[in-house]
């Protein structure tokens, strides 16, 4: 009986870290995102970190892959760049599953970035991003920091 036991909990701790592993940076770095930008995972949540010239924007989706609506959803990404200076660009929704902040961006150089997003008033996820990990080599630097807040 207690060999069962301890077979079927040695089984059930391989499922577990094989679920964890499946989900690690190094995984979702692996992954083609749809938009192209960098994949992290928080709580049920995937988010894709997207730059450009004039706007950061995040797209969210459950870990299949599948759009999940974000009009309700706000949040802000804390962006540290190369140089140490620490900015913070203000996430509103846009369309379908992206939230956008907009600004002038130098998607050239890597930066970290901690994206907060708050759903429906309550539920809170947080992720990193290291876009010096990313496979594009053009991603994020922020130039000059603008904060812009849609009122509704």
């Amino acid at each position: 009986m207690k060999k069962n036991f301890c077979t079927c909990m040695m089984g059930i701790t391989l499922l577990l870290s094989t679920a964890v592993l499946a989900h690690s940076d190094e995984y979702l770095d692996s992954l083609n995102a749809p938009h192209g930008g960098q994949i992290r995972m928080s709580g049920g949540y995937h988010f894709e970190l997207v730059a450009s010239h004039d706007a950061v924007k995040v797209y969210v989706t459950d870990h299949a892959g599948t759009p999940i609506e974000v009009k309700s959803a706000r949040g802000d990404i804390k962006i540290l760049g190369a140089d140490g200076a620490e900015k913070i660009v203000v996430l509103n929704p846009g369309t379908g599953n992206m939230l956008e902040g907009l600004g002038e961006f130098d998607p050239n150089s890597p930066a970290n970035a901690l994206v907060t997003i708050t759903f429906d008033g309550n539920e809170k996820h947080q992720t990193t991003f290291d876009t010096s990990k990313s496979k594009k080599k053009e991603f994020l630097t922020i130039d000059k920091p603008v904060h812009i807040e849609k009122h509704f």
